[in-house]
This record gives structure tokens, C-alpha cells and sequence, in this order.
């Protein structure tokens, strides 16, 4: 109920989550040096082409983390700021729950996952984070920094 589906000029670019009736998380590489005049955010969806059930809101503005870094994605991190808040009294609408600050996560955590991919229809997979030794052995030691989580 939380998962956002952001459109770009009519088209799925990427997803967020809501958190707030006017903001919705994503990732600094869906709203780098994009207009957010061509941005809109649908939620409540399950399924491309069912949007009975659905709300739209334009977005306002996006914020992109200051140190947002395109070649390393790290702070890869943005926010979309509506045009209009989410009615959050739709059963099919909420917000995500989000964890303490300065949260460390133990190897083996249980996380999720959410998104559309090459789908039609919401898919949710589950995962455990891995250790930062681990992660930094598959993917390159500079590839991963303090900021990342590994899954």
C-alpha cells in the first residue's frame, strides 16, 4: 500500500514509497537533473492497467541528496515532493513504517524489496543483508561504501 509507481512523461521510470500524504522516497538516480513537471506518482497500484483503486499526484519538486554521486551511486536518495497529498484514509493507501535513526544492520537481517521490474503486476521479494566484507568481495572493494546496504 505504500509502494509509489513514478511516471515519467506518462511512462514507469521507477518506484518509491510513501512517507507522507505529500512525500514519497526513491532514489537519486530516478529524479537526477529531470523536470519535475514531468513526473507523476500513482499509488495504490497492484496491477498495470487496474487503477480503479488508484490515486495521482504531480510532482512539485524533487530533492536530491547533496552528495548524490551518478558514477557510484552512493547517496543514492531522493524525495518527491507532491503536487497533492494522498488521501491516507483509502484502505489501499499508507505509509511505509521506517526504522530508528542510526539503525546498523546485522549481517543475515530480514529486508524487502518492492517493485514492478519488466512485470505488470507488484512483486515483493524477501532478502537478508550480507556483511559488508561480503558485499565489498563481489561487487569491488570501492564499490560499496559506508552508506550502502547490501542485500
Amino acid at each position: 500500500p505504500y509502494i509509489a509507481a513514478i511516471l515519467y512523461r506518462g511512462y514507469r521510470k521507477c518506484v518509491g514509497a510513501l512517507l507522507a500524504a505529500d512525500w514519497v522516497l526513491t532514489t537519486g538516480t530516478c529524479g537526477v537533473d529531470i523536470s519535475a513537471n514531468d513526473f507523476e506518482v500513482i499509488l495504490g497500484l497492484h496491477r498495470e492497467g487496474e487503477e480503479e483503486s488508484t490515486q495521482r499526484s504531480k510532482v512539485e519538486r524533487i530533492f536530491v541528496h547533496e552528495n548524490f554521486d551518478f558514477m557510484t551511486v552512493d547517496n543514492d536518495v531522493a524525495l518527491l515532493k507532491l503536487a497533492q497529498p494522498i488521501n491516507l484514509e483509502d484502505p489501499f493507501v499508507s505509509t511505509i513504517s521506517l526504522p530508528a535513526e542510526n539503525i546498523d544492520y546485522e549481517e543475515d537481517t530480514e529486508c524487502q524489496e518492492a517493485g514492478w521490474y519488466t512485470c505488470t503486476t507488484l512483486q515483493k521479494i524477501d532478502l537478508t543483508t550480507v556483511s559488508e566484507k561480503d558485499c565489498k568481495e563481489s561487487f569491488g572493494e570501492n564499490a560499496i561504501s559506508n552508506g550502502m546496504l547490501c542485500a
